[in-house]
């Protein structure tokens, strides 16, 4: 059963007739200083047939497209003149200029499941209440339309569409002003925890994108999506997306899992599923050696990983704007690879800090730790295999055991062969605890002009992410035995020139013996603790 290649996202075809009638409705009128404007004076972009409709999810800030505007109506600006100069009768009301309204109606997105809350609007950048004589509003599920206004107005079903009757266009202006909406989509899939309050639940987005392409409700593994959206729920990982472009269905569904980790697959069943990736998720299979054929480990080391991370996403607290994180540092890493090696990300399916810094503070986790993955090829015993299971793996020829990968894929090369080819990946998010500090701010500057202290040697390492320590901080120190005897030292923190809580004992060996390195005269005898 193939994924079908349907194009997510609606078109609508505009009515030729009705553009050409506003286009007509200006009359013509003798030019002189003070004459009011005509609406092919106006600078207006009207959507061209054929334009997309954003699918939404979440709370979101996007424009409207124009599809019908008209019933231009001009007001005179009258000023009481000062009087006393030629051609003026004192104190006579002059006309000053003209007040513009105008008819607009604009769409704003497509559903499938739900509706769309309409939030807040900006009017030229500015949060503000949109000055108009009257607004209709189809939340994508009513029998709202502008008839009563529009000469054979369509109902546009399963479209957010808005109407505004007689919008004011402000003073002596040839611009329609720039409405920007803050609309928030309420998804109606039947999983638990659809909405959340930070967006809508990935599962539920994924599901709705299925059907909005066409499949039917019995090809999808309801099953597979509620567990799935229980997950992120627990997470707390709400999405705030916008689809304005053409895609197909797998583009559409690697949108939502650029941000959320999890994987999109037809099961056993011929049904379509998900599946998140949860740490404590259950072995479906264990693989024994004698079952490996073809096997390869590959394994980065530290040197190649990142050090210094960080994330874009949405800020709704600074209008919706993208915004950066405060980076992930990892020191260790930095001290292993003897450089700075950066990577960014983006999270702009979130729209506020916390959960943007927490997302990529799990992400950062399992980017700094070498994350071990196996291709390897078995007989046909584990065919019921589907991408996203894990599986328990033992290889006694590397000394693996018990080690614990998820799927990536699962390949056919030959029925005749009766072998299949599988690539997995370890379970990273399974070896640590997701705890992690609160970053600051929202924006990160670093001042290239000012240089790092210069150090001959250094006497404290921290040591990196791992499943032993995971989120506690570990690090070994370089110290010297100045009576050779000792068994053990105090190690003080302090921020700046006072102390930052109890000194800690530092009490056990790393290392047996000495370093078999030259070091300074007066450190004679060294080793790690």
């Amino acid at each position: 059963m193939a994924v079908p290649l349907i194009v997510i996202g609606i078109s609508i075809a505009l009515s030729a007739a009705a553009s050409i009638y506003a286009l007509h409705l200006a009359s013509k009128q003798k030019k002189n200083t003070l004459s009011p404007q005509t609406l092919d004076s106006f600078g207006i972009t009207q959507a061209r047939e054929g334009s997309v409709v954003p699918a939404i999810y979440g709370r979101v800030r996007l424009p409207g497209n124009i599809i019908y505007y008209g019933n231009l109506i001009t007001t005179e600006i009258r000023m009481q003149a000062e009087g006393g100069g030629k051609g003026f009768g004192g104190g006579e009301e002059q006309v000053a200029g003209y007040k513009y309204f105008l008819d607009v109606w604009e769409t704003i997105a497509a559903v499938k499941t739900g509706y769309v809350n309409l939030v807040d609007t900006y009017v030229n950048d500015n949060r503000e209440a949109v000055e108009t004589a009257e607004t209709l509003y189809n939340n994508g599920t009513t029998e709202i339309s502008p008839s009563a206004y529009v000469t054979d107005a369509n109902k546009l079903g399963s479209i957010v569409h808005i109407f505004y009757r007689r919008l004011d266009l402000g003073d002596n202006t040839t611009q329609v002003p720039t409405i920007h909406f803050i609309v928030e989509r309420i998804l109606a899939t039947g999983l638990p925890s659809e909405n959340l309050a930070n967006g809508s639940n990935p599962a539920a987005i994924i599901y709705d994108l299925l059907l909005m392409a066409g499949v039917a409700a019995n090809e999808i593994d309801f099953n597979s999506f509620s567990n799935s959206a229980t997950f992120w729920a627990s997470k707390g990982y709400g999405l705030n997306l916008i689809l304005s472009e053409q895609k197909n269905l797998h583009e559409c569904i690697n949108t939502v899992f650029a941000q959320v980790d999890g994987t999109f697959f037809i099961n056993s069943s011929g049904k379509y599923a998900i599946q998140a990736f949860d740490p404590s998720q259950a072995v479906t299979k264990a693989i024994t050696t004698k079952d490996f054929y073809e096997f390869s480990l590959q394994r980065p080391s530290y040197s190649q990983l990142p050090n210094f991370l960080r994330a874009s996403f949405i800020d709704q607290a600074q209008d919706f704007s993208e915004r950066m994180t405060s980076p992930f540092v990892s020191d260790a890493g930095i001290q292993s690879a003897g450089r700075v090696i950066e990577k960014s990300f983006d999270l702009k399916g979130f729209r506020d800090i916390v959960t943007a810094q927490k997302r990529l503070a799990e992400i950062a986790k399992y980017n700094i730790y070498p994350v071990s993955k196996i291709d390897f090829s078995t007989n046909f015993k584990y065919a019921s295999l589907s991408p996203g299971e894990v599986i328990e793996a033992q290889y006694d020829d590397l000394g693996i055991t018990s080690a614990k990968f998820r799927i990536d894929s699962v390949d056919f090369p030959s029925v005749d062969s009766l072998m299949l080819k599988i690539k997995s990946t370890q379970v990273a998010e399974a070896l640590f605890d997701f705890n992690y500090a609160a970053f600051s701010g929202s924006e990160y500057s670093r001042n290239p002009a000012i240089p790092s202290a210069v150090v001959r040697y250094r006497t404290e390492f921290v040591l990196p992410y791992n499943p032993t320590y995971k989120s506690v901080p570990h690090r070994i120190f370089l110290i010297e035995r100045a009576q050779e005897f000792e068994n053990g030292c105090m190690v003080q923190a302090r921020s700046g020139s006072a102390p930052s809580g109890p000194p800690y004992n530092a009490g056990a060996d790393a290392a047996n013996g000495y370093f078999n390195v030259g070091f300074l005269r007066s450190f004679s005898k060294m080793s790690y603790l």
